[in-house]
């Protein structure tokens, strides 16, 4: 496994933009093309492959492709569930010589928790098959209820809370941090 969707780099980011400005990454600055952002070194991206594809500024099969989750696509869908999951992609990729299976498994931790909960429990779970010597993205849909606890109802404890991928709860090699608020 190489890489998970946020990383430290990401989160810094996105904590030097101003509400604004985070508004705008969602928005896109005109039907084809999104916001350049230069202080945190964002360009503008030519959108090229419909409403959320997006390649850069040239149109070749062989760069590669983004996919971003739209906010009007996920509000115009018609399924109210959509925006109760968290979208994880994790890339696998086998090394060895024969075409190989792992089960890539994504974990949730809640530090300084005021809920009586585990330190770290199973939240979603999904096979990658892979050919040797290739990479695989494997997109798991973490449902936000996974999350919740029970107290006369479903709730949520606000605060930061940390998805770990990995191959078992004790080889977790990587993390994103998500917020509830």
């Amino acid at each position: 496994m190489t890489a998970l969707t946020s990383d430290p780099a990401i989160a810094g980011a996105l904590a030097a933009l101003s509400l604004e400005q985070k508004v705008q990454l969602l928005t896109g600055h005109d039907f084809w093309t999104t916001w350049p952002i230069e202080k945190i070194g964002l360009r503008r991206i030519l959108v090229s492959d419909g409403p959320s594809g997006v390649r850069g500024e040239t149109w070749d099969e062989r760069d590669p492709s983004l996919n971003l989750p739209s906010a009007t696509a996920l509000a115009s869908s018609w399924d109210p569930d959509v925006g109760e999951a968290l979208p994880v992609t994790v890339e696998v990729e086998n090394r060895g010589a024969r075409d190989g299976k792992q089960i890539v498994q994504i974990y949730a931790e809640r530090a300084d928790s005021a809920v009586d909960r585990p330190v770290r429990w199973l939240v979603g779970f999904a096979p990658a098959r892979v050919p040797a010597g290739e990479r695989a993205q494997v997109l798991l849909n973490v449902p936000t209820r996974l999350l919740a606890y029970w107290q006369d109802g479903w709730r949520y404890e606000p605060g930061a809370y940390q998805l770990r991928a990995g191959t078992s709860a004790v080889d977790l090699p990587l993390a994103a941090n998500v917020e509830l608020t």
